[in-house]
């Protein structure tokens, strides 16, 4: 059910993956579904959440709203994502990854070790006790073909790199805030298997 995919969820945790500028976290006592859907409203996490939550838990309506959240996001910042051709006077964007996503990368890429904080981001959304091979069976393949892609290239990982690989897994239908830590997985060569303890 949504509410308990929810309230086990630790909101200084996806505060640290994905909201990079927000030092320190505020202190949340969030206990119940209502008051932790406050919180992650406030802390502008709405994205992040629900694109996470589809990655692992299979709940009803939560991907429509993760893509149709994601849309929004990506549209607010500059990014048509609305039909194939923007409303005329809309600013041409090179780049499929909006500026706030591209932050979030830039985040996890400046960490000391940046497949430390992936990892953990990909197992914030695996609940206590849960089976986190589900998400290497889940998305193994594409992880699989795009981390060969970027291993064939032979590019040292970066800020290009990763924002072609999370571009390349949001483009093959993995929700941003599984796509984000699995890119930064993939363009380190990391075995993705090894997520599993």
């Amino acid at each position: 059910m949504a509410t308990d995919a929810i309230t086990r969820l630790d909101i200084g945790d996806l505060a640290t993956f994905f909201a990079p500028g927000l030092t320190p976290v505020p202190p949340l006592q969030a206990s119940d579904y209502r008051s932790d859907l406050d919180a992650i409203e406030r802390l502008g996490l709405l994205v992040e959440t629900a694109t996470g939550l589809s990655g692992y838990h299979r709940l009803p309506d939560i991907p429509r709203i993760a893509r149709a959240a994601y849309r929004w996001r990506r549209t607010v910042s500059g990014v048509w994502s609305y039909g194939r051709a923007a409303p005329s006077g809309w600013a041409d964007q090179s780049s499929d990854l909006d500026d706030y996503s591209a932050m979030q990368l830039d985040h996890f890429l400046q960490q000391p070790d940046p497949t430390r904080l992936a990892r953990r981001a990909l197992l914030s959304w695996v609940p206590p006790g849960g089976d986190a091979g589900r998400l290497v069976r889940r998305f193994g393949r594409r992880y699989h073909r795009i981390r060969t892609d970027h291993d064939d290239a032979k590019a040292p990982a970066g800020r290009a790199t990763g924002r072609k690989a999370t571009e390349q897994f949001i483009a093959a239908g993995v929700p941003f805030a599984v796509a984000l830590p699995l890119a930064v997985l993939a363009i380190h060569a990391f075995d993705l298997t090894q997520i599993i303890d």
